[in-house]
Order: C-alpha cells, then sequence, then structure tokens
C-alpha cells in the first residue's frame, strides 16, 4: 500500500499533467520546420541571484553564439512563460520568437525561476520538441543565495503590497522567516517521500499534505505577536533551493544529458574554466563556445547593496553563519549532498563546493561528503 503521503504526491504531478496537457492544442514546437514560428530549444535555468543574468550576457554577448531572443515582452531574457504567463497562450509565446529562418537558428529562454515551479518542466516536456533540448541550469549554496533574495526584494520589491503584508510578520527579518519556514517545508518534505516527488509536494505554491497550501498557512509568530500572510512568499525564498530534489523532478521529464551544470561558486574564481562545462549544450546546436575570450566578467559577490532599506536586517557574518547552519541542517543537507553525487555520478563532477561547511560543524555530514572533504584536504 502506497502511504499517504507518497500517494498525493504521485497525484500532484498526475494532475499537473492531465492539466497541462488538456491545455496544449496544436502547436508548431514539435515541428520546428522553417518559414514556421520559432520555438526556443536552449534555456538557462537557476534560482534568482544565482548569476544567470552574467551568464545570459556571456552567451549572447561576449560568446556571440547567435541566439535568438524574444520581443515585446517585459523581460527580454525571462518569458516567464511556463510558470506565470501560461494563461496567455501558445501563440503569445512563440510569436515572440518571430519566424524560423533556418534550421539552424535557436531560440534562448532565459526564464531561470523556471526550476522554482513543479509545472515547469510538465508543460515543457508536454508542448515542445523534447528531445532537442538542452538545460542550462545554475546553483549556488541556497543559504547565501536565499540572503540575496532577501535583500534584491527589500531594495526593489516593497512597492507589491502582498510582498510588504508577508515581511511585515516577520518584522521584516531574515532570520525570522528562515526559522518559521524551515519548520513548515522540513514537515512537508518529510511527509512527501522519495526525491523525485519532494519538490511538486513542497514547492511554495504547492498543496502540501501538512498545509492545504503555503498560502494559506497561518502561524503565529512569537517574536512579533503576529499571524503569518502570504506565506507561500516566505517559502519561495527556501524552496527554490533545494537543487537535489529539484534535479530529481526534472529528470523524470528530461534525459540528465540534455543538462549542463554551473557553480556559482566556481564560476567566480574562474568563469572560464567554470563555463566550459557548457560545450556540451552549446555544441549540440552546432555552435562553439570561445574559451579564448578574456573579456567573459562575472560578479565576485551577487549581493545586492540595500541603501536606504529602513526594515532590512543586514546580518553580521556570523549572524548568517548561524541562520545559515540551521537550515543547512534542518533543509538543506540531503539536498546538497543529492546534487553533490548526481553531479558525480553523471557528470564525473567532484568540483561542486561543499557548501555546508561555511556554516561551522555543527552537525553530522552524509558518509559520501565525509569522504570528499577528507579526499580534498
Amino acid at each position: 500500500m502506497i502511504p499517504y503521503g507518497k500517494l498525493w504526491a504521485l497525484c500532484s504531478v498526475s494532475v499537473l499533467l492531465a492539466s497541462t496537457l488538456a491545455e496544449i492544442a496544436e502547436n508548431v514546437c514539435r515541428e520546428q520546420a522553417v518559414g514556421r514560428e520559432l520555438c526556443p530549444e536552449l534555456f538557462l535555468l537557476g534560482a534568482q541571484k544565482c548569476g544567470s543574468t552574467a551568464v545570459f550576457r556571456a552567451l549572447t554577448e561576449n560568446f556571440k553564439l547567435d541566439l535568438t531572443l524574444p520581443v515585446g515582452i517585459p523581460l527580454v531574457k525571462e518569458p516567464q512563460f511556463f510558470n506565470y504567463f501560461y494563461d496567455r497562450g501558445w501563440s503569445w509565446y512563440i510569436g515572440a520568437y518571430g519566424l524560423r529562418k533556418s534550421t539552424d537558428q535557436v531560440g534562448i529562454d532565459a526564464s531561470a525561476d523556471y526550476t522554482a515551479f513543479a509545472q515547469a518542466p510538465v508543460r515543457i516536456q508536454a508542448g515542445m520538441n523534447a528531445e532537442r533540448l538542452r538545460f542550462i541550469m545554475i546553483m549556488r549554496d541556497p543559504v547565501q543565495r536565499a540572503y540575496s533574495w532577501y535583500t534584491h526584494v527589500h531594495a526593489f520589491g516593497m512597492f507589491y503590497e502582498n510582498y510588504r503584508e508577508a515581511y511585515l510578520c516577520f518584522d521584516y527579518k531574515f532570520s525570522l522567516m528562515s526559522k518559521y519556514a524551515t519548520e513548515a517545508i522540513a514537515k512537508c518534505m518529510l511527509a512527501a517521500g522519495s526525491p523525485p516527488e519532494v519538490f511538486p509536494a513542497c514547492y511554495h505554491t504547492a498543496r502540501s499534505q501538512a498545509y492545504p497550501s503555503y498560502h494559506d498557512h497561518h502561524v503565529y509568530i512569537e517574536e512579533t505577536g503576529m499571524t503569518t500572510a502570504y506565506f507561500d512568499i516566505i517559502a519561495y525564498h527556501f524552496t527554490s533551493g533545494l537543487y537535489g530534489y529539484i534535479l530529481s523532478h526534472w529528470f523524470k521529464f528530461f534525459r540528465p544529458e540534455q543538462f549542463c551544470f554551473l557553480v556559482y561558486e566556481n564560476m567566480v574564481e574562474n568563469p572560464l574554466s567554470e563555463l566550459a562545462y557548457l560545450k556540451p549544450c552549446i555544441e549540440h546546436f552546432g555552435r562553439q563556445i570561445n574559451l579564448e575570450t578574456r573579456s567573459v566578467e562575472l560578479p565576485k559577490a551577487n549581493v545586492q547593496v540595500c541603501k536606504n532599506c529602513a526594515y532590512y536586517e543586514q546580518l553580521s557574518e556570523e549572524s548568517l553563519k548561524t541562520v545559515g547552519a540551521t537550515l543547512h541542517r534542518e533543509l538543506y543537507l540531503d539536498s546538497n549532498e543529492l546534487v553533490r553525487r548526481s553531479l558525480r555520478e553523471l557528470y564525473n563532477r567532484t568540483d561542486v563546493k561543499l557548501w555546508e561547511i561555511d556554516y561551522g560543524s555543527g552537525y553530522q555530514l552524509p558518509g559520501s561528503v565525509g569522504e570528499d572533504l577528507r579526499l580534498g584536504a
């Protein structure tokens, strides 16, 4: 008998697939014929604040790969079709890329946030010529990424009323958000079951077994005396960093060889060396990356400076280390190990940073992580 949690997760994926297939009528993305609408075949993925903009510029400007960009949409590099704007229909999406002029023309969709939504790979596989697609996925220490996104929201997102309400319940403090989000998400993850079932059950807009939805999850915050509102906004900061479970979910719809991975910390240290891992995905389309280029520059730290942010919690290095230790121990440890194991076994990569180590040794690392650490010493 299938446990309720696992049954619920399987049903949630089935519902996603059924609703997606019902929405897809005849479209030209499966044909990709010259003279018909061009559909993107290269996707740049990775949670917000992982450096996707810098990689996008490297591909389109530094390496000059002649990639077709969408036009006539709010964000040129991010159509956000398979997450936010799916209800606008396929004609809106593929119409932004124009008509295919040659068989070797390649369109790019750099909506990095697709990885934060469980329905995105379902919709992409159902409506596109799936075998031709290639995915570039960027990962970064999930704690640093979450805090960087929190900073970004303070700098640019506080004019949204729902963000203001969501943050107000926590006195706008990242430390409080992480405390209560960790408890809720970890509870959902425990109920969800095996790795491929975790993300569709527990991503920020999912309906989990533990709660009707994060949006409707209301908990009393002792430190502020308030009850949470728009908890899905808070959960988004942290579920977006569950990379191992995200990979397990995407691998249900696409083959591992369709993916190329970049590690943010490696890009900062040696961008050209790390960008070399893009070769299989780029060469699939008959293009070459010139690694002799010296003009490729990536940010030394993807941290938005928050000026005049009245309620921003500026955590000291030691305070962030304390918060991060709890997040890794309670939320990310197994996911991080799943990332390392996947990249090691499927791509022969052993250079993924041990993110947990930066936050102290107050917990036991999985055996293979400890072995990696010893070998690297």
